[in-house]
């Protein structure tokens, strides 16, 4: 198909019968949209090969630059996720911030209706956050660490003292303190001995106590004497 019917004079084509006539020129009025949308698709064809030549270009700039700065990302990076782990058949929860090439830090939010309640209590007077805690707070923890003020206040910690984060307790009291000396609670890093004793009496056996970490065990304390 290298060619159309226009050779086809008016002399040629008074001898042809009328069926062949309406072939032909369905012929030349299609071949006409061939050769036209033919230039179009090489023209883009050449401008997509452009772009793509220019995406390498990028993605070539964009894997330099994240090279260099990778120790931005080693120290600042992190997004967080929701575990839930069992002590004794009861269900805690911790949120587990995420850094790059850095081991999770697991920050101690208590049981389901502890951390849910300190929500409420710290978003009492917004009533659109506290519907959303109401409705499903585990979601909104999950949302809210990873894109909203939990976040920041994340973000701002590993600020404050990057080299050393991994070492600082942070529990709820840390995320959503409720009053200023709250914030400011210090939990002990290595598990005391008046602690042990503490487990003990509430029945924590040895090994129980050998795998739990200092602020698992001052959380159940905490809550031991509230309740």
């Amino acid at each position: 198909m290298k060619t159309n019917f226009n050779y086809v004079t008016p002399n040629i084509m008074s001898g042809i019968d009328e069926l062949d006539k309406e072939k032909i020129q369905r012929f030349n009025d299609l071949y006409a949209k061939f050769k036209k949308k033919e230039k179009t698709f090489y023209r883009y064809k050449e401008k997509i090969k452009i772009e793509k030549n220019e995406l390498d270009d990028i993605k070539q700039e964009l894997k330099l630059l994240d090279q260099d700065l990778g120790h931005i990302k080693n120290t600042y990076y992190f997004k967080c996720s929701l575990v839930s782990y069992k002590t004794r058949g009861i269900e805690y929860f911790n949120l587990s911030i995420l850094r790059y090439k850095q081991p999770p830090k697991n920050c101690s939010l208590g049981r389901a209706a502890v951390i849910k309640e300190h929500l409420l209590k710290f978003y009492k007077t917004n009533k659109k956050l506290t519907s959303r805690i109401q409705k499903d707070w585990m979601n909104f923890v999950k949302v809210d660490s990873n894109f909203g003020d939990t976040f920041y206040r994340i973000s701002d910690l590993i600020l404050e003292n990057p080299l050393n984060f991994k070492n600082i307790t942070i529990n709820r009291h840390v995320l959503f303190p409720l009053e200023p000396f709250e914030s400011k609670v210090s939990i002990p890093l290595m598990m005391t001995n008046k602690m042990r004793m503490n487990l003990r009496m509430m029945g924590y056996t040895d090994e129980e106590l050998k795998h739990m970490r200092p602020e698992e065990g001052w959380e159940i304390i905490k809550k031991d004497n509230l309740e």
